[in-house]
């Protein structure tokens, strides 16, 4: 049976398994991993909150207006942020304490190859919502303030997903590798 303990320590209980096992320098690291991750994590439920939260108000705007298709769009993108939040809360969780009898270089890597989807999730919502985008420029013109907002938002969509696809994935690839060697 678990008790209920602090995480920190669950955390350092499972580090000291990890150091009879292995050299010091690596428990550290794979650590330090660990608590990047969870970091990562808290950072994404914040960003995917806000996100569906932007998009819940353009999805009541665009029923207010009438307009099927960015409605459509926009509750789609609004479902997608939530459920993204609720995972990336659940997943933050479940890497700070983990649970009894969790390996704890397991739950790093299975945590690393789940940032990696994100990454490619990611991608993928971004290029929806620059579709979106082009449509309503393509409807309203360049110079309209729904146009402008779309344009803005969708830059920073995208060059969130640019940063993720050309920063966050190498990092996160070449920590499976180093992994992948110690363990």
């Amino acid at each position: 049976m678990t008790t209920s303990r602090n995480p920190e320590q669950v955390l350092e209980n499972q580090l000291e398994s990890l150091r009879s096992i292995d050299t010091t320098e690596s428990a550290q690291r794979v650590l330090q991993g660990i608590k990047q991750c969870t970091r990562r994590q808290r950072r994404q439920v914040i960003a995917a909150s806000c996100g569906a939260s932007v998009s819940a108000i353009g999805t009541i705007h665009f029923v207010l207006q009438g307009d099927p298709f960015a409605y459509f769009g926009l509750t789609f993108s609004t479902v997608v942020l939530a459920f993204a939040a609720w995972r990336s809360a659940r997943n933050a969780v479940s890497l700070a304490t983990l649970k009894s009898g969790a390996s704890l270089l397991a739950s790093w890597r299975t945590e690393l190859q789940s940032q990696l989807y994100h990454v490619l999730f990611a991608q993928f919502e971004a290029a929806l919502f620059a579709t979106l985008t082009a449509w309503v420029v393509w409807r309203h013109g360049i110079p309209s303030l729904r146009s402008s907002v779309f344009l803005v938002t969708a830059t920073g969509i995208c060059t969130f997903a640019a940063y993720q696809y050309l920063v966050i994935r190498p990092s996160l690839q070449r920590e499976l590798e180093v992994l992948d060697q110690d363990g």
